[in-house]
């Protein structure tokens, strides 16, 4: 039997619905990246940080719209590696990707594994190589459980990172709400010059970032029900609601904090929550909780 052109005999068993799907892919796109890189952002692009985003997420839809063709013509488990191969059928090069992927993935959970210990300690005293242990045997057990499980664990988590986002757009929206009338709309009473110009699209590239995801959601699409429709609606609702979080919070944490001093905080969305009223800890723990996510 045949689908999208390859073989699909032996494959994987689909249990993935779109739901969770959806929540992986928010959970792969949006990620810690976001509690960190909306400071970045702010710092170069300034008030304009928010353009940043939206220009990066309109340049994420063109990988987005070909993640989303290609996952439909083949769901296979491959992902890139497949789409290279039936693209130029060079089997050493689709290897290469394959090969070059895996690598990624390994490199930026390794960071991410010592990024989360990195951040608990500042919480909890633990020694870093007990709880290195702890982090990579705990992610790989759930991962090698069954994808089921996996995305499952992963969707819970996603589910926690965006009720701390919410948050931070409760408390930051009510502050600017109580600011005197026009403050917020004053930032952009005049349109950006040509240095402005130029920051925000040096941003897009750093905003880009906030948006690769697409990889990890078409590795699991033989493991997806009704793959062909489902994984591109899944991709092009993934960009879009995180666009629109990266936005929004960019926004509201602007509107709270001036960009400058953003750009100089080490945990960004924690100073906006701290300065609108909210706690800073809850930011903390969910920014670990997304590293987790993460790996």
């Amino acid at each position: 039997m045949t689908e999208g052109g390859m073989e699909t005999t032996p494959g994987l068993r689909r249990v993935v619905t779109f739901p969770w799907l959806l929540l992986y892919g928010l959970g792969s796109t949006v990620g810690a990246g976001i509690y960190i890189l909306t400071g970045v952002v702010a710092g170069r692009a300034g008030v304009w940080a928010p353009v940043s985003f939206v220009l990066a997420g309109l340049v994420a839809a063109f990988t987005a719209r070909s993640f989303a063709e290609l996952s439909s013509r083949f769901p296979r488990a491959g992902g890139a590696l497949v789409y290279v191969q039936e693209g130029f059928g060079r089997s050493w090069f689709a290897v290469f990707v394959g090969l070059a992927t895996a690598s990624a993935g390994v490199i930026s959970a390794a960071t991410v594994s010592l990024g989360f210990v990195a951040y608990l300690s500042e919480i909890v005293h633990v020694p870093g190589p007990l709880a290195l242990a702890a982090v990579v045997l705990g992610v790989g057990g759930i991962a090698a459980w069954g994808v089921k499980e996996s995305v499952a664990a992963a969707g819970v988590v996603t589910v926690v990172e965006i009720g701390g986002l919410l948050a931070v757009l409760a408390f930051g929206g009510a502050h600017i709400a109580a600011a005197p009338t026009g403050s917020f709309a004053g930032l952009y009473s005049t349109p950006p010059g040509i240095e402005e110009g130029t920051l925000i699209l040096q941003s897009v590239v750093l905003c880009f970032y906030a948006f690769l995801g697409f990889e990890d959601m078409v590795n699991v699409a033989e493991e997806v029900r009704d793959a062909p429709r489902v994984m591109p609606r899944a991709i092009l609702w993934t960009l879009g609601i995180s666009t629109a979080l990266n936005v929004a919070i960019a926004a509201v944490a602007i509107g709270v904090v001036p960009a400058q001093v953003l750009g100089e905080a080490e945990a960004p969305l924690a100073l906006v929550l701290e300065r609108s009223g909210g706690n800073a800890e809850l930011i903390s723990v969910v920014a670990l909780v997304a590293m987790l996510n993460g790996a």
